[in-house]
């Protein structure tokens, strides 16, 4: 199945609708004809992502890793993962998310209400980038024991 194929899936899955998110570069050529271009280069994103999983780990992936429109009120991580994304895009399945997740910002420790467990868990995430969906979480919960 083609990407293109794999963005009309899960543009179906999510009912046609996208949270709101940061700005994404120029749509893909796949995402040209789209009547929500920038949408559809959301979900390609993600979508290249997550390509070599399946089921819940393909949904909770996707849902990680598909940039948003708009990132009022949201954490760095929502404004810089466009970026990341794009930096990317040569890349597919996990060696795509292990890129992504290595170019996003460390966590905003500093202002946090507990600055050294910040750091732990975001030292743990980064050290569980190769995993996903409730892999990773079980991975990150194991590193901070």
């Amino acid at each position: 199945m083609g990407v293109s194929v794999w963005i009309r899936v899960l543009i179906a899955a999510a009912g046609g609708f996208l949270p709101v998110g940061a700005a994404l570069a120029a749509p893909a050529p796949d995402c040209l004809d789209s009547a929500a271009p920038l949408r559809c280069e959301a979900y390609r994103q993600g979508a290249l992502s997550c390509l070599d999983l399946s089921g819940g780990q393909r949904r909770a992936c996707v849902e990680e890793f598909t940039p948003t429109l708009s990132c009022r009120g949201r954490p760095e991580r929502c404004r810089a993962l466009p970026a990341a994304q794009k930096q990317c895009d040569t890349l597919q399945g996990a060696g795509r998310r292990q890129c992504v997740l290595a170019s996003l910002p460390a966590a905003a420790c500093k202002t946090h209400a507990n600055p050294v467990q910040c750091q732990r868990r975001d030292e743990a995430e980064r050290a569980c980038i190769a995993e996903s969906g409730s892999a990773n979480r079980l991975c990150v919960a194991g590193k901070l024991r």
